[in-house]
Order: C-alpha cells, then structure tokens, then sequence
C-alpha cells in the first residue's frame, strides 16, 4: 500500500524537483524511514533509505503542517531535515519574496492616494484595511471581513483580536496604518464594519493592484497574501509551532509528538521578533508621568484623562475590561505611553479628529531610506518623538526648528499604573 501510495504522490510532483531533492538531500536521515502521514486533508511521504532521500507531496491543505512536521519532528534529527523542510516547503507553497512584498505595499499605498473622489477613496481604504488584516496579520479572508475594529484592534498593544483563543500581535506601524484608516474622515460612519466587504470585491481588486505590480494577479491574492506572512516569519527564525498558532492552523493530527509552546512563551518570541522587524529603537516610545484627573465611562470604553506635572493632557480610550484588571481611578498615578510611529505630525494650526492635539518645535530629524525619526519638544517643554516615511517629511519640509502641530488618538495611549 506505502508503495503505492508513494508512486500515486510522486507522479503529481515535478519529475526534475523529485531528481534534485534527492540528490542534493542524500544523508539527511539518520535513519530509514517510508511513512505516508496524513495531516487533515494533506498528505506527505517522507521516503529515506540509506544514501538516499526523497521527499515529494500532494498539495491540499496545509504546507505549514507539513513543514513543521519535517524541520522538528524528533525522526529527523539532522540539521539538513531542516533544508529539505524549507525546499519541500518552497517548492510547494505560493509565497512572495520580500521585494515584491515591498513593492506589493507601496502600489498599494500609490493606489489609494490616487483616489480621485471621496467615493473612490472610501472603498480603497476599506480594500487597504483588508489588505493590511491580511498582510501582516495573516488572516483569513472570511476572518479579514469579520473584524469588527471598534473592538477588534487593540491599538495600545498592537493587537488584532480574531476569535476568543486566538490574538494575533502585528508591527506598530502596521496598526498605526490601521488606525490612521480607522479614524479617516472619509469611513467616519462605517466605525464597526470598515472591512465589511463583498469577498468577490476583494479579490477582484487585490489582482487588480497586483496586476499594477507587474507580478501574476493570482499572486497578490488574500491566500497567497497569508501565506506570505508566514514565511516572513519562518524565515526570520519564528519556530514553525508559534506560527501556526499565528496563522491560526489546527489539525487532529496534533498528536504527533513535536515540540509545542504555551501562548504566553509564543507572545513572547513573537513580540521580541516584532519588535527587532520594526527596525526601531524601543526608546521611539513617548511616556508621560501623571496622575488621572477625569474618568467618564460609557458600556465597553471608558475616557480617561491623565494630568501630566507640567499640566499636559493626554487622553486615553480604555476598555472596561481594563479599568477593572487595572483598578484605575481618579487621583491614581500612572505613566501614559504611546509608541512613535502613532504620532502624527502637520503644519501648525491644522485640526485633527484625533483625541490629543498639541504644538511643539522640531529639534531634529533622523533620516533613513524610508523612514525619520522626528524629535520635537511641545510648548510645555515635554519631549516627544515621531516616527514617520521620508517622504512625508520632504513633503512637509520638516527641519531643526519647524513649528508643527503634534496629534495621536486616545486609543494608541497604554496606561501603566505606578
């Protein structure tokens, strides 16, 4: 039956990746093995004999099961198991590289600001938000559109909330993108269902921007879109069991004995990669000590206004949840922190709809390739820094110097009590 098994599967699988898998994979295994394993409605054959190696699949379901089956499985204990994992996995998942990522989101980004009117650019930043759920969040389309971001994005901790077992941690500037999305003036009456699209609409307008790129339209898909996340993270080093709980993969096949991690050690390795991919400083967060003045609660949020000593307001929207975890109350004393990149800067004298507005000079700019890092002190002497794309800042003429109005909403503010 294994035998037959093995020349059904290998006959679906390229002849010339079969030859070079394995020629190049000889003396992988240290010992025989030809199982055929199921994992849900995937199936792989791993064919190890002496001097020579194969390893050949069916795609249909998970390759992520496959791959963490193959790179931790105790049965494979040589290091080049993980090479033929990461080739297996490579050959027979749609995946984009890190370049046309990049250029995936700056067509992206291209084509939402090309927005002629406000209809058109209400519907494009409703596709962003989509895209940027799926993008680095790695969601599925169908859990894409259910986000509900009124209580879905968890902006202080950069979170994205998909089902009860289930929190998906993604970059600060990520969510701060989303928030930005969230608090346009152009979606302000959709608060609640801003990804609520027709999934044919959204495929049909994801090819489209990927046909933009230049790149096979079916490239720049929801699935293949998911499935790029999680090769990001694989391949800066996140062990494959914590990206399958980030992806949200489950399987009965869950009894395989493999190396598994409880969800706080999996926040935490994520959070530490997160934070090295931000490519920042953990010092481009702003914190200001103070003492809460005004609590005004209302059913699942409460506002919560904190005095810092020069007499600054920073506002902070808080869930009930919180307020009860955190037993925050009037009089208190916390620290307020908001993170760089959700620090939005204009010209002075401009208004925002965001919950905390000041005015303050430009000390100086840190320029990089993409991005600046902006240092301002406000008119009450308290220092802040922004993180933002050089182009904004060529755009704005920022300098050592500029006067500018300095805003961030009340939901990018954490509140640490002490």
């Amino acid at each position: 039956m294994k035998k037959n098994a093995f020349f059904l599967i290998a006959s679906t699988f390229p002849v010339n990746a079969l030859r070079k898998t394995s020629r190049g994979k000889r003396g992988a295994f240290v010992k025989s093995l030809c199982a055929t394993i199921t994992l849900g409605t995937f199936f792989v054959l791993v064919c190890a004999n002496g001097p020579q190696c194969a390893i050949v699949g069916l795609v249909s379901g998970s390759v992520l099961r496959a791959h963490r089956l193959l790179s931790e499985s105790a049965c494979c204990p040589n290091p080049h198991a993980q090479q033929g994992a990461s080739l297996f996995f490579s050959c027979l998942m749609k995946y984009l590289d890190a370049e046309t990522l990049n250029l995936l989101d700056r067509t992206w980004s291209d084509w939402l600001e090309k927005a002629r009117t406000l209809k058109q650019r209400r519907i494009r930043l409703r596709l962003y938000f989509v895209y940027l759920l799926i993008r680095h969040g790695g969601l599925r389309l169908g859990e894409a559109l259910e986000i509900d971001d009124k209580k879905d994005l968890i902006f202080s901790t950069s979170t994205i909330h998909v089902a009860d077992d289930r929190d998906i941690q993604i970059q600060d500037q990520a969510m701060a993108s989303l928030l930005r999305i969230a608090e346009d003036p152009a979606v302000s009456d959709l608060l609640g269902s801003l990804s609520h699209v027709d999934p044919g609409y959204v495929r049909k307008n994801f090819y489209l921007v990927a046909d933009m790129c230049g790149i096979d339209k079916s490239l720049g898909g929801p699935r293949v879109l998911r499935h790029s996340r999680g090769a990001e993270l694989l391949n800066n080093g996140i062990p494959v069991s914590i990206v399958q709980k980030f992806l949200g993969l489950q399987s009965p096949a869950q009894a395989v004995q493999l190396k598994d991690f409880h969800d706080s050690e999996a926040r935490q390795i994520l959070h530490a990669h997160l934070r090295r991919e931000t490519l920042r400083h953990s010092s481009a967060r702003n914190a200001f000590a103070g003492s809460i003045t005004t609590i005004r609660e209302g059913m699942t949020t409460a506002l919560v206004v904190v005095t810092s000593l020069s007499g600054l307001e920073i506002r902070a929207t808080v869930s009930m949840e919180s307020m009860r975890t955190l037993s925050l109350h009037k009089g208190q004393t916390v620290t307020a922190t908001v993170k760089a990149p959700w620090v939005v800067l204009t010209k002075e004298g401009s208004e925002t709809s965001l919950g905390n507005n000041y005015t303050g000079t430009v000390l100086y700019v840190r320029e990089g390739e993409i991005e600046a890092s902006v240092r301002i002190r406000l008119d009450d002497g308290t220092g802040m820094a922004a993180l933002m794309g050089m182009e904004a800042v060529r755009r704005m003429e920022i300098g050592e110097g500029t006067r500018c109005s300095v805003s961030f909403s009340s939901m990018a503010v954490a509140l640490l009590p002490g």
